[in-house]
């Protein structure tokens, strides 16, 4: 094993070594201010370690200009990329990737940034942007509408076979959802008990009416005179009514 002193990053009571450890194949560099290491594996693993109660943090800076004389980044400017690559035979190709990207103007307090996953589909040889936080907090899937034939692009929730009967674990401002795959139904567990899921802008005529809405009315023909008899009428409150003052008669 190897050791190489380095200079003290904050005053000469400090030291900061550098060592190889050949059993290992490893490099270390250590201080005895922080008792902080990092641990360099080739070709396999970086690593961090800490042993009092700050975090280790690894910090990728961005600034326009340089890093001796920084200037403001702005909008569109990117932040860093954490990227996977694997080598298909020629070249190493980007297979998946963590993106940080601003997002709006910065101040003295603000720093909008969304942050994505990117992953390779195997068809083009690039990542395509699937899911963004944004600065404000959205979660979006994709960047764009899919269209009527799509088979990816999807969320997809959990389902399960039949009335759901667990209790979720709460989590504070949000509700779990599942689908009810038994009886097609989607369901959300809101004040204690599992409910269906319905639009909240629709009247129970409009969601009636969307159910019945294929046989409200029938052409009745053989054997009878032509006429149009009407079976129900949903009104544009609640009131559902059978039937009809018409009559027709036998030919």
């Amino acid at each position: 094993m190897g050791t190489a002193k380095l200079p003290a990053p904050v005053d000469s009571t400090t030291v900061s070594q550098m060592l190889w450890d050949e059993a290992n194949d490893q490099l270390s560099v250590s201080h005895d201010f922080a008792v902080a290491d990092i641990n360099v594996y080739p070709g396999q693993l970086l690593e961090f370690h800490s042993d009092d109660v700050l975090s280790t943090v690894l910090a990728l800076l961005k600034s326009r200009n340089s890093k001796a004389a920084p200037t403001t980044c702005v909008n569109g400017d990117g932040l860093g990329i954490i990227q996977f690559q694997a080598y298909n035979g020629t070249a190493y190709n980007s297979n998946a990737a963590l993106v940080a990207t601003i997002t709006g103007a910065i101040g003295a307090t603000a720093f909008p940034t969304e942050l994505a996953l990117a992953t390779n589909d195997g068809a083009t040889g690039f990542t395509t942007k699937r899911l963004t936080l944004s600065s404000s907090g959205n979660v979006s899937i994709g960047t764009a509408a899919i269209s009527t034939t799509a088979t990816d692009g999807f969320l997809y929730i959990t389902s399960c076979a039949g009335l759901p009967t667990g209790v979720p674990t709460t989590i504070t401002g949000r509700v779990p959802l599942v689908v009810d795959s038994t009886n097609l139904k989607l369901k959300m567990y809101a004040s204690g008990a599992w409910r269906d899921v319905l639009p909240t802008s629709a009247s129970a005529a409009d969601i009636a009416l969307s159910l019945l809405a294929p046989i409200v009315n029938e052409t009745i023909t053989a054997g009878y005179s032509a006429v149009v008899v009407r079976r129900y009428t949903i009104a544009s409150g609640t009131k559902l009514t059978i039937g009809s003052a018409a009559r027709f008669r036998i030919l």
